[in-house]
């Protein structure tokens, strides 16, 4: 039996929602339609609404095992009790298998993928479309094949009190500003003895990935990239793993493990590039630090295997296209996302509609000379999309 997160909502407070499609093309809903019109794979594999079931597994820092980060429905993991492959293989993820084989979406992707679709607005299953090239629909239907793309959210531990984060994202918080706000659950893989179960358990996964991901927390501020990190050497050499970090930590250790790895990337949580917005975001970090870091990282890994993200904010936006060169200026790929309000009501509204209208205006005219850019079209016209809705 399927557990939700402990803050989803009960269904009744979703948005209205019905199997999509309807029995006959005439009654599908334009909504629907809008979204299968944008899906950029072949026409025939869009017989499956939406790929991550198939493709890809995450598992949270409270041991929560999902189809993605954006599902509300989850399962935990309990030591020798149910497992990696009790998941991959079960009852749950089936579940999403067959709504999505249906060609609707299952009742977890409601709160994200549903309201979105609902309101004309590209959904996470996008990105999940392309985990796998273009046999995915092939790996779909083998009922043995085994997860491309494998996502670790490690665990809170972070050095780090950024203003727009969250306890369940900051230990810092967690500890701090936030630890009035809910019961938190601990990290699972804290524990020595989970965190070898887990490792024995991902001997079975990690030789069929294709990428895995650490997210945090800080990964590299934990035992538990390091561990399985070294065993992917072992047992799947050539695999991509990619690191989303605050840029904050290079040593001895680190420095290791980026020689070790062979496809390590790495997608540095930046957000400016401009000291004194840094200093009011990055609270715990030091700019002159951080950027040492970045370059100590693209001496060892090349330019490359380096992205540079940024979370559109009232705070930044007035610089942001200085971010752009930046990125520019180093071959850094840059991926843009944008501050929300939701669960933040106890912190400064750094919302971009806060921002005068007119000022909006003047930072689009600055980033769309990189429209021309074919590297950097995508987050430029990401980022003009941001700033328009945030004036509208």
């Amino acid at each position: 039996m399927s557990s939700t997160l402990e803050d989803s909502p009960h269904d009744d407070e979703l948005p209205p929602w019905n199997k999509w499609p309807k029995p006959s093309l005439e009654d599908t809903p334009e909504e629907w339609e809008t979204f299968q019109k944008n899906r950029n794979i072949l026409e025939s594999h869009k017989m499956i609404s939406c790929y991550a079931a198939f493709n890809h597994m995450r598992i949270g820092r409270a041991g929560d095992m999902k189809t993605c980060c954006f599902s509300m429905s989850h399962r935990l993991w309990q030591k020798g009790k149910f497992g990696l492959r009790d998941w991959w293989f079960g009852e749950t993820n089936n579940e999403h298998r067959e709504e999505f084989l249906n060609n609707t979406i299952h009742h977890g992707c409601k709160r994200v993928c549903g309201t979105r679709i609902a309101n004309k607005l590209p959904p996470p299953i996008v990105d999940y479309d392309w985990n796998y090239g273009n046999d995915r629909l092939e790996h779909a239907m083998d009922p043995d094949a085994y997860p491309k793309a494998f996502d670790l959210e490690i665990s809170n531990l972070c050095n780090m009190a950024c203003p727009m984060c969250m306890g369940d994202l900051s230990s810092k918080h967690m500890l701090g500003r936030d630890k009035d706000l809910k019961k938190y659950q601990p990290n699972m893989f804290d524990d020595d003895e989970n965190l070898e179960q887990l490792t024995l358990e991902l001997e079975e996964f990690i030789p069929h990935l294709e990428v895995l991901r650490f997210t945090g927390g800080e990964p590299f501020a934990h035992k538990a990239f390091y561990k399985i990190a070294e065993l992917s050497v072992k047992l799947n050499p050539m695999l991509r793993i990619e690191v989303c970090t605050n840029g904050s930590i290079y040593n001895t250790k680190v420095d290791k493990y980026a020689s070790l790895l062979p496809n390590l990337e790495i997608s540095v949580s930046l957000d400016t590039v401009n000291p004194e917005e840094y200093s009011k975001i990055r609270i715990g970090g030091k700019y002159e630090n951080t950027m040492e870091n970045i370059e100590k990282f693209k001496n060892k890994l090349g330019s490359k295997n380096i992205k540079i993200n940024s979370t559109l904010m009232s705070v930044n936006a007035t610089h942001i296209d200085k971010f752009f060169q930046y990125g520019k200026e180093n071959g850094y790929e840059i991926f843009m996302n944008v501050y929300s309000r939701s669960a933040r009501e106890h912190t400064p509204d750094w919302s971009l509609h806060t921002v005068d209208g007119n000022k909006l205006k003047q930072i689009i005219n600055k980033i769309k000379p990189w429209l021309d850019d074919p590297i950097y079209e995508v987050a430029a016209r990401k980022t003009i999309s941001l700033l328009k809705q945030a004036i509208t």
